[in-house]
């Protein structure tokens, strides 16, 4: 699920927040294993992002793979991660990468995982 607002204005930032805090109430409240995948246009070291991930007991794919920066692609040297791929404990992450520039702004996250 993509988070649409750019948090560049302080509504926007406030409602990409909420949006945060909202993915964390839900996955907390599924009872079944759980991938959470997206564009959250912030990185892993938000307070948000971390507050979403703690409350939703997920836990970063990326975890033991390296930072995985996505975005932007026409700016190589800028690059940051804001595509996450989140998973419930009940699932293994056997590897994750960034896959070849295939035409977007941003890579993709390519994960095996072990459900």
């Amino acid at each position: 699920m993509p988070i649409r607002l750019l948090p560049i204005k302080q509504q926007s930032f406030i409602d990409r927040n909420k949006q945060l805090a909202g993915i964390g109430e839900y996955a907390a409240q599924v009872k079944n294993p759980l991938i959470v995948v997206g564009d959250f246009n912030t990185t892993m070291w938000s307070p948000f992002y971390k507050n979403m991930v703690k409350t939703g007991n997920l836990r970063n794919a990326r975890s033991g793979f390296g930072i995985l920066p996505t975005w932007p692609t026409f700016m190589p040297l800028a690059y940051i991660p804001i595509d996450h791929f989140l998973v419930s404990k009940e699932i293994g992450v056997l590897k994750i990468r960034t896959g070849r520039n295939v035409g977007s702004d941003h890579l993709p996250l390519i994960t095996d995982l072990v459900i």
